[in-house]
This record gives C-alpha cells, sequence and structure tokens, in this order.
C-alpha cells in the first residue's frame, strides 16, 4: 500500500497581500503585519460604529470579508486617528509600546468618568530569537496557515462584538492613550503623543476579543462596555 502525505499550502497570497505582508516570518515582516492589524482592526471598529463618515474609508478585501481601511481625507477626526497610528508604528518598531487605548466618551468636559467603550491593543514582543521555531517550508506554511486564520478570526469577533452593541449617541468624544514596557526609555513620546496622566477610569481589565501571534509579536485585543449609558441618550 502507498500511503501519500498531504501537503500544507500557505494562506499568505491573494487577497491577503492586498492588506498585509507576505513575508510574516521575519522580524521586519512581523512588524508590518502588527501594525496593518491594528491600523485595520481601529478602522473596521471606528467603521461600524459609525464614528467616521463613509468617505473616510477605503475598501479591502480578504477572502470574502470585507474591511474598511482608514485613509488620507480632509475630516479632522480622521486625520487626527492617522496621526495617532503613525505614532503608535513608531513605538511598535522600537518595541516599546505595550497597549494602544482608543476610548469613546459621552462628555468632552467629563470624560474621567464619561467612558462609554474602550478598546485596548496589548502589543507584547519576543526578545532576541524568535518565540517558534520552523523547520522546513512544510512548518512555515502551518505557522503562516495558523496566523491567518487567527487574523480573520480576530477581524471576524471585532465585527460580531461591534455589531452588537447599542447604537452610539450622535455626538461622541474619542481618545488615544499609548502605555510602554518597562524598558523604554525615559521621555520617549512617539509623534503626536505628549505625557499626560492616565485617567483611572480607563479599563486595562477588557474582556478579550481575539488575538494574533507570530514568531516575533503578539497582539491582545481588548474591549470594555459601559452598561449604562441612559445619560447620554437624553
Amino acid at each position: 500500500m502507498t500511503c501519500v502525505k498531504n501537503e500544507v499550502h500557505s494562506k499568505l497570497n491573494g487577497t491577503w497581500t492586498k492588506v498585509y505582508p507576505s513575508q510574516i516570518h521575519t522580524q521586519q515582516g512581523s512588524t508590518e503585519l502588527m501594525k496593518q492589524l491594528l491600523n485595520t482592526a481601529l478602522s473596521s471598529l471606528t467603521y461600524i460604529r459609525a464614528i467616521l463618515p463613509e468617505d473616510c474609508y477605503i475598501d479591502r478585501e480578504l477572502d470574502g470579508l470585507n474591511i474598511k481601511v482608514l485613509h488620507e481625507s480632509n475630516h479632522p477626526l480622521s486625520q487626527g486617528l492617522l496621526r495617532s497610528l503613525k505614532g503608535a508604528y513608531d513605538a511598535i518598531e522600537k518595541k516599546f509600546l505595550k497597549q494602544f487605548i482608543f476610548t469613546i466618551y459621552g462628555n468632552e468636559d467629563d470624560m474621567d468618568s464619561s467612558i462609554l467603550e474602550s478598546y485596548s491593543f496589548q502589543f507584547s514582543y519576543e526578545n532576541g530569537e524568535a518565540g517558534m521555531k520552523i523547520k522546513g517550508h512544510q512548518d512555515l506554511c502551518r505557522f503562516e496557515n495558523k496566523v491567518y486564520k487567527s487574523t480573520v478570526m480576530l477581524l471576524r469577533s471585532i465585527f460580531i462584538r461591534t455589531q452588537l452593541l447599542d447604537v452610539l449617541p450622535d455626538e461622541v468624544y474619542m481618545s488615544v492613550n499609548l502605555t510602554y514596557h518597562d524598558d523604554t526609555p525615559e521621555g520617549y513620546e512617539p509623534p503626536g503623543f505628549e505625557a499626560c496622566s492616565y485617567p483611572d477610569s480607563i479599563k486595562i481589565d477588557s474582556s478579550e476579543v481575539g488575538k494574533v501571534r507570530t514568531l516575533h509579536h503578539t497582539l491582545k485585543v481588548g474591549l470594555h462596555v459601559q452598561e449604562d449609558r441612559s445619560a447620554w441618550y437624553a
């Protein structure tokens, strides 16, 4: 009897390369993936929550999954978010960024007690050697497919979780806060950010939406929702 071994083929082709880097097993490729995951996740949730108008986004597709991506526009909020992303990219490249926290408020004058939703993007880094070992082409394909699957699951989870939330009030406010790992040089702030006190009301213990792990990085996405929103719908 002849046994035929099934070959594993990578899914990192076709529509994947229109959104994310194809060489995710390298340090540079993994870094680029983390940056683009932050971008597409933040873009998707701001689109679904109807925070920005349609023309602030461009369409991308990942094997039938429609993804909205923020792009340069004249809208001041869109411009502000893109500046925040660029600053976060600098901190990711330097392995300083611990959390990117996107928060939606109901009251501009009392943000600390009017949080409606808070989304946390937590980054961790493998110091030195890669966190996993790959031996041969088949191992590489299995690793790439695992990252592909976790990315799709993360995006789908963001879509589902945010679509199930109550509609936001007509007028909301947003902030982006960054936190850094302990080995970050004192005084470091990426472009577009400045040091500030950290609001105690922002929930770090958010429920996990999903995560993506590569050989060099791990990204976990969390969500915290204020259950009682009655004060902001008057």
